[in-house]
């Protein structure tokens, strides 16, 4: 009877899993497909395959609910692949754009925040991907076939870029940069006036090819934009207090400063104009975080830190209210 009882597990395990692989449907590159979730509890799964290097992307269109998608390794993929987005693309519509990094096949989750559910159109598509050469800009042309832009360069750990949109007022587009593993470096929508993306003072944080894409904030959109790339350099707070003009238009800036290991310093952060100070601070050294500070509502915030190890500080503000602020550094005695 317990023979019995253990293969009828077998044969229920078995039966699930093989229900489970039938569930993940086939897609190739170049094709869409309609779906529908019920709830947000939901999912649907769906597998390709793709060859290293390939730019993919994948999209997620909804009238009616706000779609998730996630892309990870499938079994014949060795390393640890995910990637995410829920609302990149025009109209808030999913959009995730990677580098395939291995040969081998992938598995596209499609979800919802969406409690009541809805239908959606999913697609996986090649991309076009542009050089982009420092101080070359280069005009590309939104119609009705030209939808989305990608550009990739290589960067090395340290350098500091802007990366620019220039549109004339013409169409109003947004600059994402995400660095080699997919990871969002930067995002930006009309902080270079104009409706124009800037992205400015990005700090690459590993050596490898960055990709750069530039999205219309809706469809359809007409009108030629002038993408560039440039050098730049951090606001230094060795030469003494820098000020940072942060908010809905551009809500990030970095300044640096050299540390010395064991070194006491204290960093103050001070309201100049706007209304109040909401600020997620940032310290690393190198790849490591080495502090974080997180405070609502305030007028000024004073913190200490022993500096790790030798080597430059990158101090990151963000700020999502308009302020205008000062960051200054004092070094222990």
């Amino acid at each position: 009877m317990k023979r019995l009882f253990l293969l009828m597990v077998l044969l229920l395990s078995v039966t699930a899993i093989a229900a489970q692989a039938q569930d993940i449907q086939p897609i190739e590159i170049g094709q869409s497909v309609t779906g529908t979730l019920a709830d947000g509890s939901a999912t649907n799964q769906y597998q390709f395959s793709a060859k290293q290097g390939e730019l993919i992307i994948v999209t997620m269109d909804s009238e009616t609910l706000d779609g998730r998608v996630t892309v990870e390794g499938g079994a014949d993929i060795s390393s640890y692949v995910y990637f995410s987005d829920d609302d990149s693309g025009p109209d808030f519509n999913a959009l995730l754009v990677f580098f395939v990094p291995q040969t081998g096949s992938y598995i596209i989750t499609a979800n919802t925040w969406t409690s009541d559910g809805g239908n959606y159109t999913l697609a996986v598509n090649r991309g076009n991907v542009t050089p982009l050469t420092l101080d070359q800009p280069i005009d590309v042309t939104f119609d009705a076939e030209h939808t989305a832009f990608y550009f990739s360069f290589t960067g090395q750990s340290g350098d500091v870029v802007n990366v620019r949109g220039v549109s004339s007022g013409d169409v109003d587009t947004s600059l994402k940069l995400d660095g080699p593993n997919g990871d969002q470096i930067a995002f930006d929508d009309d902080s270079g006036g104009n409706f124009d993306p800037l992205i400015s003072n990005a700090v690459l944080p590993e050596d490898g090819t960055y990709l750069v894409a530039l999205l219309p904030y809706t469809l359809p959109a007409n009108g030629t934009v002038t993408v560039s790339i440039a050098n730049s350099v951090l606001k230094s707070l060795e030469e003494g207090p820098v000020v940072f003009n942060l908010g809905d238009k551009q809500y990030e800036d970095v300044a640096s400063f050299h540390g010395n290991a064991g070194e006491q310093v204290r960093l103050t952060l001070t309201l100049q104009s706007g209304s109040a100070l909401s600020p997620y601070i940032t310290l690393t050294q190198g790849q490591n975080q080495i502090a974080y500070v997180n405070m609502d509502n305030i007028q000024s915030l004073a913190f200490e830190l022993v500096v790790p190890e030798d080597g430059d500080v990158l101090v990151r503000v963000q700020q999502y209210t308009n302020a205008t602020m000062q960051l200054a550094l004092e070094r222990g005695q």
